[in-house]
């Protein structure tokens, strides 16, 4: 079943905020001097350049509603093919002064979209948090359908 614009939009949000989050309370020799922040937040872009591709195929009159979106995709694929050439000033300019935007815009239509129903995705990790299970506990190699078998169950 394919998505629909509300959750390609809900996406964009997320990835926004996430991006916000990792940016906060850095400047740009901060952000330059952390690969693991700048890995982090290439990937949010890559993502949202991804998510915003897919709106242009599902939802073209919700993909024309979001300023720049095709700078949007053309971002993306240079983070993702032409990494070598990215501009670390460029990225950062864009996470303070673009990304407060976009995550408004995306909200705001997400917000007026129609009410579709949509199938919920749970992640099977966070429900094995939620219902205690210890992180430690878990390997991938020892979890069948989705439960955890730790080493002091075996």
């Amino acid at each position: 079943m394919p998505r629909d614009a509300r959750a390609y939009l809900a996406d964009i949000v997320d990835l926004c905020d996430a991006i916000a989050s990792a940016a906060r309370g850095l400047d740009l020799a901060a952000y330059q001097a952390s690969r693991l922040v700048r890995s982090s937040v290439e990937r949010e872009f890559i993502i949202i350049g991804e998510a915003t591709a897919a709106l242009s195929r599902v939802a073209p009159e919700t993909f024309e509603a979001i300023t720049h979106a095709r700078r949007i995709v053309n971002f993306r694929n240079q983070l993702t093919h032409k990494y070598p050439t990215v501009d670390d000033a460029l990225v950062w300019a864009i996470v303070e002064t673009d990304v407060p935007v976009l995550r408004r815009e995306c909200a705001a239509i997400e917000g007026s979209a129609p009410e579709r129903k949509r199938r919920v995705c749970i992640d099977p990790l966070s429900q094995l948090l939620t219902r205690g299970v210890e992180p430690s506990c878990l390997r991938f190699s020892s979890m069948r359908f989705g439960e955890p078998q730790c080493s002091s169950e075996q």
